[in-house]
């Protein structure tokens, strides 16, 4: 909880916590009682986790057990459960909340106390969910659920002892970014059938800006100001973030197109519009073209106008610097396969502030991945592993604060970069 260590599931029957800084290591023993497990979670007091596994015991199912990080003593506190998954600690750690799925396969969330006291169930008829995410006072519970009808966005209060819908889909979810004047209001693709551009506060006030049609709505930005988003869509649109026409930018008809990529400048100077391994920049104002460079596929810019970090045709990431009214290559660093690419906007006392997602492959014969997010300073020179996952789709930075939101699966969530690391 205070940033100074992360938990890790081995493949070696242990739970091992690692200082940020290396430092420090130590492992809790699960011992030879189970013989298969996935999730976990460490108490809020640091004493315990919380885990969902299976016993070495013929037809054994998944079920809950504490188990104790000073002695390795593990406890069982569910029994005869077909499935207990994705367990969860209350912040004051008095309730777990997890999902109980019977021989069906249809699960429940369900709250318990640590002893195995079942509190209540809270709701069922789910036969996909995600692990249910506690707010900082205890009073509320969200999770991701789907009924095989319908999926959707849940709160549970656990105050009013009410479920609501947040946003109900049938079906997952692609893209977010957030406003950069408005933090809580996101802007996402649904990716259901259909792709459709959509905004959502955090209130949940859904904005349908594009119809569910067969068109697709890719690579969506905001504005430096907040009011419009920009998109491809057989060409570069332009739409108010309250919804509307469409406007079509008038650019050079090459641009007629479907996977165009857009960037804006900070300064509101430049637009570029990247397709294949060209990248060109227009004045944003009059759209008339200024300059193209070639091998470059995606940028992201510096908080200053004066430089930004891409991506090139090889896959590797470079830093190009203004000089006379263009672009020259400064900086570059040899990591392969950099998919995802974002220059923090805050100035960083670090100066680390280049997120960079990595595809490594552990071997040319092995089909199994490993990504990355890294973490440089402004020069390309140092950087930092932040996290891996398989796969890790995307991660980009909020507005004026060091957080940044990542994507994994079908899941999104939102870490802060540490500078001491």
């Amino acid at each position: 909880k205070d940033g100074k260590a992360l938990n890790r599931h081995t493949l070696y029957n242990y739970i091992e916590k690692a200082a940020i800084d290396g430092s420090d290591k130590s492992r809790v023993t699960i011992g030879g009682r189970l013989n298969n497990w996935d999730t976990f979670e460490l108490s809020p007091d640091g004493s315990r986790y919380v885990i969902s596994g299976r016993e070495d015991q013929p037809d054994a199912g998944y079920d809950l057990f504490l188990l104790s990080v000073d002695d390795d003593k593990i406890i069982k506190i569910t029994e005869n459960q077909y499935r207990a998954r994705k367990p969860s600690w209350s912040p004051d750690g008095n309730s777990i909340a997890y999902f109980g799925t019977d021989s069906s396969g249809v699960a429940d969330l369900v709250l318990m106390t640590p002893t195995g006291s079942v509190i209540d169930t809270l709701a069922g008829g789910f036969i996909s969910y995600s692990t249910p995410q506690w707010a900082g006072d205890g009073g509320r519970i969200v999770f991701y659920g789907y009924t095989g009808i319908e999926g959707s966005i849940y709160e549970y209060s656990t105050i009013q002892q009410s479920l609501r819908a947040l946003f109900p889909k049938p079906s997952g979810y692609s893209f977010v970014s957030i406003n950069p004047l408005k933090e809580n209001e996101l802007l996402f693709v649904h990716s259901g059938q259909f792709y459709n551009l959509n905004t959502i506060t955090m209130d949940s006030t859904v904005l349908e800006l594009t119809p569910s049609t067969t068109n697709r709505y890719l690579y969506p930005i905001w504005t430096p100001d907040g009011s419009h988003i920009l998109y491809s869509n057989n060409g570069l649109h332009r739409i108010s973030k309250r919804g509307g026409e469409a406007e079509k930018l008038n650019l050079l008809s090459d641009y007629d197109v479907w996977h165009l990529r857009s960037s804006i400048s900070p300064d509101e100077k430049y637009l570029t519009v990247s397709y294949g391994s060209l990248t060109s920049f227009f004045n944003y104002g009059t759209l008339e073209l200024l300059f193209s460079l070639k091998g470059v596929t995606q940028l992201s810019w510096a908080p200053e106008s004066d430089k930004f970090v891409c991506i090139d045709y090889d896959s590797h990431v470079s830093i190009y610097e203004k000089q006379d009214e263009k672009f020259t290559i400064r900086n570059s660093n040899d990591i392969e396969k950099v998919y995802s690419v974002d220059w923090s906007k805050t100035v960083q006392e670090s100066r680390l502030e280049i997120l960079c997602c990595v595809n490594k492959r552990f071997s040319d014969e092995s089909r199994l991945y490993n990504y990355d997010l890294l973490l440089f300073d402004d020069k390309l020179e140092n950087f930092h592993t932040l996290l891996s996952y398989d796969p890790l789709l995307y991660a980009c930075w909020l507005p004026n604060s060091a957080d940044f939101v990542y994507s994994y699966g079908s899941r999104m969530k939102i870490r802060r970069a540490f500078s001491n690391f």
